[in-house]
């Protein structure tokens, strides 16, 4: 071998070992940023509100560096359409705002989460963006049952969280943990809410659960870590996530029979899951107060039928733009100080449904695009994973996490703000530019579902 010849291999070598540390590099900032997103009222508990923009402003900045350097750039084309005009909408709304100063300031941390997430999008493939997901997932279970553990076994529950300490007794719902993970929960973890929790612990389980069955790797490791989320699901004791887990085990359910069927009885066997979907919907309606028995709730759902009937008339008195654009409503100020109080005595902040928080915040005109936005990111992603079930369940993911938030979004506000708002433009942003790549479809069923 002559000196040139080596020294080529080795300038090769080394540009392939500089390519993976950009991109391990890349997917663990991204895990942090998603770390930050769905986990923020812990990190906000521990810097407190100004103090965790540090964190955020350190990962971006890693972020921007890490993207430019990547040689990717961030084109118009690339954004999706119907939520790019619901940021626009919520900026209009700012003029007409009950305080136009904090709205703007909202509408600007909502750009820059839009803007991130889709850059995140166009910067790392699909199987990149879902092992970051993973990841990050992973760091708050596993931060949550240490925190847990160590409230617990030290018996100082509940804790609150440091930014609080000194202040005397709080309300409950300022706690951070309540201690109670030996007394079989309900636990709150890291972010400090056991619906969040729980959910983070659904979606990394639908994760790990596809990504084992399209590489049959790791599986100790994939065991293990569904274990962790089995517990954590039981220990959240959540009802409003153990819907939307019904959901994604119907949907995973009805991927692998529909990997089964032949190509000419897909989509009838797809007309089947969805008709069963809503029959069970319906029956879910009407035999609400069975199953709130069944999870030791309340029919109304732990209070949730209240925040929407008092939002109601809000929302007839300012139908068309809203009452202006908050990420949780300022309950410091009119109408929404004391709109609803909870038993702890502090107001609630936000209508635990994210049409109604739209409705409420950016009136019929917001709630109108954000539900055309979530329903037809969801008709997409669901076409992508029935063209690819048999060859690429990476491509099914996407369709299994938007699931799971689309259910999840009768019940919580939380598809418009922080993590799941970043995930959910990421889906919608890859979707799109999915959809500008040829795919090879089956011909016996080109002629009933045409894929652009």
């Amino acid at each position: 071998m002559t000196y040139q010849e080596s020294a080529a291999i080795d300038a090769t070598a080394g540009v392939d070992q500089d390519e993976a540390m950009h991109e391990r590099m890349m997917r663990y900032t991204v895990a942090g940023m998603f770390f930050v997103g769905f986990a923020g009222k812990g990190i906000r508990g521990i810097f407190g509100d100004i103090g965790s923009l540090v964190p955020m402003l350190i990962l971006l900045a890693a972020f921007v560096v890490l993207f430019r350097s990547s040689g990717r750039s961030l084109l118009l084309r690339r954004f999706p359409t119907t939520i790019s005009m619901f940021v626009l909408w919520c900026a209009v709304t700012c003029i007409w705002s009950i305080d136009p100063a904090l709205s703007a300031q909202y509408w600007v941390v909502q750009s820059a989460l839009t803007l991130v997430a889709i850059a995140v999008s166009v910067a790392l493939p699909l199987t990149d963006l879902v092992e970051s997901l993973i990841l990050s997932f992973q760091w708050i279970i596993a931060s949550s049952f240490i925190l847990e553990l160590v409230v617990a076994v030290i018996g100082r529950g509940p804790l609150a969280p440091p930014t609080l300490w000194g202040r005397g007794h709080l309300p409950a719902s300022s706690y951070w943990v309540d201690g109670r993970l030996f007394e079989g929960g309900p636990i709150q973890g890291f972010p400090g809410n056991r619906n969040p929790l729980a959910f983070i612990a659904l979606l990394l389980a639908v994760c790990l659960v596809l990504r084992w069955m399209q590489t049959r790797r790791a599986l100790p490791s994939t065991l293990a870590w569904l274990a962790a989320c089995g517990v954590t699901l039981l220990l959240t004791q959540s009802a409003t996530v153990a819907l939307s887990t019904a959901g994604c085990l119907t949907v995973v359910v009805g991927l692998v029979v529909q990997r089964r069927v032949p190509v000419h009885l897909r989509l009838r066997v797809v007309g089947i899951f969805t008709g069963t979907g809503i029959i069970a919907a319906v029956i879910a309606f009407f035999a609400r107060h069975w199953i709130a028995d069944a999870f030791g709730r309340s029919p109304d759902m732990s209070g949730r039928s209240i925040i929407w009937h008092s939002a109601a008339p809000l929302i007839a008195e300012r139908p068309l733009g809203g009452w202006g654009w908050f990420i949780g409503w300022p309950t410091w100020l009119e109408p929404f100080a004391g709109l609803v109080v909870r038993q702890d005595g502090t107001s609630t902040n936000q209508a635990h449904n994210a049409y109604v928080e739209a409705a409420l915040t950016t009136g019929c005109v917001g709630a109108f695009l954000v539900t055309a936005a979530i329903i037809w990111t969801l008709f997409r992603v669901v076409k992508v994973a029935v063209a690819h079930i048999d060859d690429n369940l990476w491509d099914v993911i996407p369709a299994v996490l938007m699931i799971a938030m689309f259910i999840q979004s009768f019940t919580e506000s939380r598809l418009l703000f922080e993590g799941n708002w970043m995930l959910f433009v990421i889906i919608a942003t890859w979707v799109k530019v999915r959809g500008e790549v040829p795919i090879v479809w089956p011909s016996a069923a080109r002629q009933y579902l045409e894929y652009s």
